[in-house]
C-alpha cells in the first residue's frame, strides 16, 4: 500500500431502516482508515418543512408527523428526515377536515418543503321518523364543499314519504345525497304506511295491470282488466268476492289495508254476457254485440251491471232484453248499465233494463 496516499476504503452497506412507523430504505457509508477503523459514518436524511392553511387550523391546533412520529407545528424550523420515501400525516382537529395523507420523497443533503391544506368542517345531523331508518346515524363530520350520501330505509308496510333537509340535495330511490355542505344542517326522513295489492290471472287469455302496486294509507289504485282476443273476464273477485263477469277496471279508494285481485278468462265460443239470439253469437260487451246486430236481431243480455252504455249510430234496428240467467234460458231480474243509450241513427227497443249514474 502506498504511503503517501491515504489508505482510505469505503463500503456502502444497504439496510432497511425501522426507525418509524413506516418502513423506509436507505444506504449508510462506512469509512475505514488503514487500519481498518471507521472514521466515519454517513447516514443519509434531508430536511423537511411543512406548512399548515389556513391560520385559522394551525390556531386551532393543526399539526404534523412524519412516520407515526412526534407531532410537529406548521413552518419552520425545518426538521430532520431520513432521505428516501416517507409517510406525511396530519393530526384531527375539532370543526375541521384534514387533508389526506402524503408520500413525501426526501434527498440526502436538501431541504423539502411540503403544504397541508385543512378544509372547516360542519356537521350534517340526520334524524328518521316513524316506520324506517336513515344511514350512517349521528352526527356527521364533512368538510365545506363535499357531500354526504345517507341510505333511507322503509319498514315493512312503510314507504319514504320525503327526505327534508336544510343542506340541499336529492334523492334517488333509497339514496339521498346532501351537499355540497356549506353550513351545519340537517337530513330529516319521513315516512307513510303503504299497503300492497296483488293482481293474479288464472289460465292467461287476458291481464290485469299493473300486476301488483303500492298504495299509501288513504291512497287509491285502478286496476285495467284486459280481456284477449275473443274472451271476457268471466269470474273477476275483489278479496274473494265475485264481481261482475264483464268488469274492464276496478279501483281501490281510501285504502287502509292490503288487497288482492283475481281474475280468469273464457272464450267468447262457448258463452258471454251478452247473446245474439238470431246468430248465436256471444259478446263481451253490449256495445260489441250492437256493432255486429243486424236489423231484426234480437240481443239478449245477463242480469248484470254493465259498467257501460252504448250508443246506436248505424241505421239498424234491435230489440234488446236484459235480466237474463247465465245461460239465458229465463229471464230472472234485470241487466244495469251505466248511461242512458244514444240512439242517432237506427232504432233499439230496450227490456228489463235499468239505468244507472
Amino acid at each position: 500500500m502506498n504511503k503517501h496516499r491515504s489508505a482510505l476504503a469505503s463500503i456502502s452497506i444497504f439496510i432497511l431502516l425501522s426507525a418509524f412507523a413506516s418502513a423506509f430504505a436507505s444506504t449508510i457509508t462506512y469509512e475505514y482508515d488503514e487500519l481498518n477503523r471507521i472514521t466515519r459514518i454517513h447516514t443519509p436524511k434531508g430536511s423537511l418543512t411543512v406548512t399548515i392553511n389556513p391560520q385559522g387550523a394551525v390556531n386551532a391546533g393543526a399539526q404534523w408527523q412524519v412516520n407515526a412520529g412526534p407531532w410537529l407545528n406548521s413552518g419552520p424550523p425545518a426538521q430532520s428526515v431520513p432521505a428516501g420515501i416517507n409517510s406525511l400525516t396530519f393530526s384531527s382537529v375539532a370543526g375541521w377536515a384534514p387533508p389526506a395523507p402524503q408520500q413525501i420523497t426526501i434527498t440526502d443533503g436538501e431541504t423539502t418543503t411540503a403544504t397541508g391544506t385543512y378544509r372547516q368542517a360542519y356537521t350534517v345531523t340526520p334524524s328518521a321518523g316513524q316506520g324506517g331508518s336513515i344511514s350512517p346515524q349521528g352526527a356527521q363530520t364533512v368538510a365545506g364543499g363535499d357531500s354526504i350520501s345517507f341510505t333511507v330505509t322503509p319498514d315493512s308496510s312503510y314507504q319514504i314519504s320525503s327526505v327534508t333537509s336544510d343542506c340541499g340535495g336529492i334523492l334517488s330511490a333509497n339514496t339521498y345525497t346532501a351537499g355540497p355542505i356549506t353550513g351545519n344542517c340537517a337530513v330529516t326522513a319521513d315516512f307513510v304506511q303503504a299497503y300492497l295489492i296483488t293482481a293474479s290471472v288464472t289460465g292467461g287469455n287476458g291481464t290485469i295491470s299493473p300486476a301488483s302496486a303500492t298504495v299509501i294509507s288513504g291512497g287509491s289504485q285502478t286496476f285495467t282488466v284486459t280481456p284477449g282476443a275473443g274472451y271476457y273476464a268471466s269470474d273477476f273477485k275483489a278479496d274473494g268476492v265475485s264481481q261482475p263477469p264483464i268488469v274492464t277496471s276496478y279501483t281501490y279508494s281510501n285504502v287502509t289495508a292490503s288487497h288482492s285481485l283475481s281474475a280468469s278468462f273464457a272464450s267468447l265460443a262457448n258463452g258471454g254476457p251478452v247473446k245474439n239470439a238470431t246468430s248465436g253469437a256471444y259478446f263481451a260487451t253490449l256495445q260489441s254485440a250492437y256493432n255486429a246486430a243486424n236489423t231484426g236481431d234480437a240481443l239478449l243480455a245477463q242480469a248484470l251491471l254493465f259498467p257501460e252504455s252504448f250508443a246506436a249510430s248505424r241505421g239498424v234496428t234491435i230489440s234488446l232484453v236484459g235480466g237474463y240467467k247465465s245461460d239465458f234460458s229465463a229471464v230472472t231480474g234485470v241487466t244495469t248499465i251505466k248511461g242512458a243509450p244514444v240512439t242517432s241513427h237506427g232504432g233499439v227497443t230496450l227490456g228489463n233494463f235499468r239505468i244507472s249514474k
